[in-house]
Parts: C-alpha cells; sequence; structure tokens
C-alpha cells in the first residue's frame, strides 16, 4: 500500500498530501463515478435498499434492480449477441470465472495470458481446468503466428 493515502478523487484527478495529479489507473476511465445520474441512481438505491440487500443475489439478495440492470444489457448487446443471456457479476474476479468456465463449456481447451495479465485469470483457468501458456507481455501469443 502507498505510504500517503489519496485525500480526494476526480475523474482522471487525485489529490495526494495536497498535490492534484493525473491518475492513469483505476476503472473510472468513463467518469461515471461523478455522473449526476449515476450519483441518483445509488441515493435512489440506498433509500430502498440500504447499503446490503443481505447476501450474494444466489441467496436472498437478489432485487428488480438487479434484474432491470441484465434486461437493460441485454437489449443493448442484442443487436450484436442476438438471443444471448446476460449475467452481471459482482466484480472482475468473478467475472473471469464465469468467463473461463464459459469458454471451457465452449470446446476452449487452452488459457493463453500474457505474462503481465492479472491473476484472477490465472485462477479463473485453473478453476475451469484449462492449462495456461503465458506469452511475453505485450507480444503475440505463437499461436497467432501458427494460425497465419
Amino acid at each position: 500500500m502507498p505510504a500517503d493515502p489519496i485525500d480526494t478523487r476526480a475523474p482522471a484527478r487525485v489529490t495526494l498530501s495536497g498535490r492534484t495529479l493525473t491518475a492513469f489507473g483505476g476503472c473510472d476511465y468513463l467518469a461515471l463515478s461523478r455522473a449526476p445520474a449515476v450519483l441518483d441512481a445509488v441515493r435512489e438505491g440506498l433509500d430502498r435498499y440500504g447499503l446490503s440487500v443481505t447476501a450474494s443475489r444466489e441467496t436472498t439478495g437478489n432485487t428488480e434492480a438487479h434484474e432491470q440492470l441484465e434486461r437493460a444489457v441485454r437489449v443493448f448487446f442484442d443487436p450484436v449477441l442476438p438471443g444471448h443471456d446476460v449475467l452481471l457479476c459482482p466484480d472482475g474476479y468473478i467475472a473471469n470465472l464465469a468467463a473461463a468456465q464459459s469458454l471451457r463449456a465452449r470446446g476452449v481447451r487452452r488459457a493463453w495470458l500474457d505474462a503481465h495479465a492479472h491473476k484472477s485469470l490465472e485462477d479463473a483457468a485453473h478453476a475451469a481446468g484449462l492449462p495456461i501458456s503465458r506469452y511475453p507481455h505485450q507480444e503475440t501469443p505463437s499461436f497467432v503466428d501458427a494460425a497465419t
């Protein structure tokens, strides 16, 4: 962990020890964390559900909000993926597990990972029973060369 905590954050900017810096990492590259419509939806969700819906969606935490969002995502992607279903995952780790399992079910038999790939991709490949091959960071994997 960094020695100094971030004091405030805005899209692409952080204040650290009183200095404003450009932030090149994170997941707010679309600046949605400060979008008025997103903040309004969060406030509405807090008013309706509180800080938690009690547990995972699978057990006792599924809400109409989850299902509305999945329907909206399905409609959005339908022009390019007609008839496909949508499952929203709570974080990137779980999304990678779901993706690896889906790929395995569709016949993929090996995971090719960039040497700097996030550890969750390796965990997902192992969980799906996929052998892993690594290739140097940002280089074309050897299987691409073999296919051309």
